[in-house]
């Protein structure tokens, strides 16, 4: 078997670490031995339409009609630009991978302008409706998107683990942003108790999950494209119980959700805050 170098610090010594079964089949992954990097073998493809589907933005639970699940959806985006606007004043705001735009019409009521990039265009349809045909862009995030250096802030929630080629992808937000501009993720993080359980049951693997990070690899990640890391931490959520349910019945053969299934029937209604294997990343655009 031909062995990948690492997609972030293109290390040679990367070992083959696990393979996972998936519907579509089993996927190898590979993990490097200089950065900790896990990421999927490069030879195995899919279509994005085949994915990011309705169904896909479903199962993430991301109507905003549905208060069960647009309530907590809101109370995380909320978390998180309280926090950052601690350290971030407010300008032009991007979110990639805005979906249904709830994170996004949080950041507008509390004064951002504004701006979102989704893949799935029913997704992009419901987000203009709530914010604007003008504001959201679909597709793949690209360079005749936006302006250079127009961007105080980019959100990334989810988003980062299914880009194939993160240092070119992040040397394009770097482009985006304003000087002294910042960035906001989260993604899975191997650094996590459930990871360090489960191993290849880990809920997050699976097929569009093309890289999974640790601290170590996040921040040689951001150093090679020019960012400062400022801040690390455990990614909360807030789930619903409905949102739980919405979870497993999407992902029935997932060990982690199989004695769960039963005890969520049994749950009360209610908004809880979760940590579910993820991390969140806080840095600033440096020359």
């Amino acid at each position: 078997m031909l062995i990948p170098s690492c997609f972030v610090c293109s290390g040679k010594q990367c070992i083959s670490s696990l393979a996972i079964q998936t519907a579509a089949g089993e996927i190898p992954y590979f993990q490097c031995s200089d950065c900790s990097l896990i990421f999927q073998d490069p030879g195995v493809s899919f279509k994005e339409s085949e994915i990011y589907n309705a169904d896909y933005i479903l199962k993430r639970s991301q109507d905003p009609g549905n208060l069960n699940i647009s309530r907590p959806r809101e109370k995380t985006a909320e978390h998180y630009y309280t926090w950052v606007e601690k350290f971030v004043p407010k300008g032009n705001l991007l979110e990639i991978g805005c979906a249904t735009g709830i994170a996004l019409k949080v950041a507008k009521n509390h004064g951002w302008n504004v701006f979102g990039v989704e893949v799935n265009e029913q997704a992009a349809t419901v987000a203009r409706k709530l914010l604007g045909s003008d504001v959201i862009r679909v597709g793949n995030f690209n360079n005749d998107m936006f302006p250079d250096e127009y961007f105080s802030l980019i959100t990334l929630f989810d988003v980062l683990e299914h880009i194939p080629h993160p240092v070119e992808f992040l040397t394009l937000l770097h482009k985006k942003l304003a000087p002294g501009g910042s960035i906001l993720f989260v993604t899975p993080t191997i650094d996590s108790l459930s990871f360090k359980i489960l191993k290849e049951k880990w809920p997050h693997f699976v097929q569009e999950h093309l890289l999974l990070y640790s601290t170590k690899s996040i921040n040689q990640l951001l150093t090679t494209t020019h960012f400062l890391p400022k801040k690390h931490g455990w990614a909360i959520k807030y789930l619903s119980i409905e949102m739980l349910k919405t979870h497993c019945e999407h992902h029935p053969q997932t060990f982690f959700y199989k004695p769960i299934r039963w005890l969520l029937r049994l749950a009360p209604t209610g908004v809880i805050p979760f940590n579910v294997g993820e991390m969140f990343v806080f840095a600033q655009k440096i020359s």
